[in-house]
């Protein structure tokens, strides 16, 4: 199997797993970011699917695991990273599978509490290390450089020297996210941040629509969405 055919083949089990466990909703939504939208995906309920089996529940998860592991393997290379850390909340579920079928460490990124050792992540980093964050998908790019700053203050504050040039994400919203952290620059980022992704929005739609899992309406209303979307405010 090639290496395009192993992706698309779990682009589509993830896609077909994700809308059926109530993970992809057409409608009418406001994102973390603010931005409007005409559909929803969260991966967060995905672990309480009452209405699967527990076979179909462990085959959903092991695709995503499958999903992450793909894209370190083939555009990060496993040699080329020492730990991988999430960003919460919906790929931090994720992580620990992620960690006991790969052997990969992990840990994530966090804001300061009020109470115990205050640490921006949550995970042992040594210096040299070179970190990948994990997500379940991106949107802007907003997130992501705030989990790249948060790395960078954990390194200064350990006294050590770290770097994070790469982002693995499910789902791509093609919302520019992507393209603003390719031009992204900081002392751990020193090259910019390559972004990759296992699935496009519009690709995921035409799955859904070629599987006759949502209706015409629903598949013309959100493509003309992704192909037009709304624009965050500077």
């Amino acid at each position: 199997m090639t290496n395009q055919t192993e992706r698309e083949n779990l682009a589509e089990r993830l896609a077909v797993g994700t809308y059926r466990a109530g993970g992809f909703v057409v409608g009418n939504f406001t994102l973390t970011s603010g931005l409007a939208s005409k559909y929803y995906i969260n991966l967060r309920p995905i672990l309480s699917w009452r209405e699967a089996t527990n076979d179909q529940r462990k085959e959903l998860v092991h695709d995503i695991v499958n999903g992450y592991l793909f894209l370190l393997e083939n555009y990060v290379g496993l040699d080329n990273m020492d730990i991988v850390l999430s960003i919460p909340k919906a790929s931090q579920m994720y992580a620990g599978a992620f960690s006991y079928a790969t052997g990969i460490s992990v840990g994530y990124v966090e804001d300061l509490k009020g109470h115990g050792i205050q640490t921006y992540v949550e995970g042992f980093l040594r210096d040299g290390d070179r970190i990948v964050l994990l997500d379940d998908l991106i949107t802007t790019a907003r997130s992501k450089k705030d989990a790249l700053d948060k790395v960078e203050k954990q390194a200064q504050q350990d006294g050590i020297n770290v770097t994070s040039e790469n982002v693995a994400v499910l789902f791509d919203r093609m919302q520019g996210g992507i393209e603003e952290l390719t031009k992204h620059r900081s002392p751990i980022s020193p090259n910019g941040v390559r972004v990759h992704s296992l699935i496009t929005a519009l690709d995921m739609l035409e799955i859904l629509y070629g599987n006759r899992l949502i209706t015409y309406d629903e598949y013309q209303t959100t493509k003309d969405y992704i192909v037009d979307p709304p624009k965050l405010n500077p």
